[in-house]
């Protein structure tokens, strides 16, 4: 929350209280032309998984019910540009746009039912910039050998979990393991030519997912385009391990320069660094990835129960000794969905309480 309050603070509060505002003020006013004259820059530093989304989420909440109620303010704004370092990030912080199924503002109650018509006038534009980096394989899943005299062969992963060719050597239809790097995903690389197939029913679900969404891939597909294999590959690394998705039958994900921050995968139990960092901050980042809690039942004692991952050749500072705790068996849970949109008009909605009133006979 402190994230959210210092710039509504700054906003809001400091230019109202004379001199005790204003010196804050002046020091990012001069801090900012010194780095970059005519551009205003405010940082704000959050750790590894303390929810950096649901911050952008609040921020972009303020300021767009602020400008639809006070069009005239120079306050706010409704336009938001977010550069994401990545097409990985890219993806999942379509939780940001109003439309989204998953929009942060609804599934996460950010907003009141009321306000989440204003939300929809904002304009937000979602890009990347990734920079290329030299790509190393790593073969845990199974690999094709080509021998001195031509011939090639399969080699099988060792351990069957992760094998992404069955026992006569042939690919399987819906991958184990993902090799995750920029190249891959350009290229569609990895999805076997039975994979629409036998995933058509998460295929669908993503589609109309997309039609909500809407966007450029909403367009394409209400004028007959079909989805190809790079968005199809990249759903299924944005959905890693999750039921009923196209990433549900994956349980190894290597990942090449690319998963540092904003990949939320909340079923990684164990992160294997097989090479050294470049920095202290590259390596938190790896260990984040981690840290998304699987569960959120509480206990007998209204707690969360404690949860743990493995972490194994990362130079991490972190603790000085392991901790090494047997995994907690999930608690069986029933998810109740509606199926949209044909049951959308049956859906419930509680009104907002505003205030009460007594009448006395």
């Amino acid at each position: 929350m402190e994230a959210v309050e210092t710039p509504i603070w700054l906003t809001e509060v400091a230019p109202q209280i004379g001199k005790a505002g204003q010196r804050f003020l002046d020091h990012l006013d001069n801090a900012s032309t010194e780095a970059n004259p005519g551009l205003l820059r405010l940082a704000l530093k959050l750790a590894t998984g303390a929810g950096k989304t649901t911050v952008m989420a609040m921020l972009i909440a303020w300021q767009t019910i602020n400008a639809v109620r006070k069009p005239n303010s120079q306050r706010f704004t409704r336009g938001f540009l977010i550069v994401a370092p990545g097409i990985t990030i890219r993806d999942r912080l379509r939780v940001l746009m109003p439309n989204d199924p998953d929009s942060y503002y609804q599934s996460r109650e950010l907003v009141p039912s009321d306000m989440l018509e204003d939300l929809h006038k904002a304009k937000i534009v979602i890009t990347n910039y990734h920079a290329f980096k030299r790509r190393e394989r790593l073969e845990l899943s199974g690999f094709v050998r080509t021998n001195d005299d031509g011939s090639s062969n399969v080699v099988n992963g060792r351990l069957e979990l992760f094998r992404n060719y069955d026992e006569h050597d042939n690919p399987v239809p819906r991958p184990k393991t993902l090799l995750i790097d920029s190249q891959q995903l350009e290229s569609g690389e990895g999805l076997d030519k039975n994979f629409r197939a036998l995933a058509s029913d998460e295929i669908e679900r993503f589609k109309r997912e997309a039609l909500e969404r809407g966007g450029t891939l909403a367009n394409e597909l209400r004028a007959g385009k079909e989805i190809d294999d790079t968005t199809l590959l990249r759903e299924v690394m944005n959905t890693v391990g999750k039921p009923g998705t196209l990433g549900e039958s994956i349980r190894c994900v290597l990942s090449v320069s690319m998963l540092t921050e904003g990949w939320d995968a909340n079923t990684v139990t164990h992160v294997l660094g097989v090479r050294a960092f470049g920095t202290q901050l590259l390596c938190e980042q790896v260990i984040g990835r981690a840290l998304r809690r699987q569960s959120y039942d509480l206990n007998e004692e209204g707690l969360f129960n404690v949860e743990y991952a493995d972490v194994l050749g990362i130079p991490f500072d972190f603790t000085a000794k392991p901790l090494i705790t047997p995994p907690q068996p999930p608690r069986e849970t029933i998810q109740v969905k509606a199926v949209l949109p044909e049951r959308t008009a049956l859906e419930i909605r509680f009104p907002r309480v505003a205030g009460y009133r007594v009448e006395l006979p």
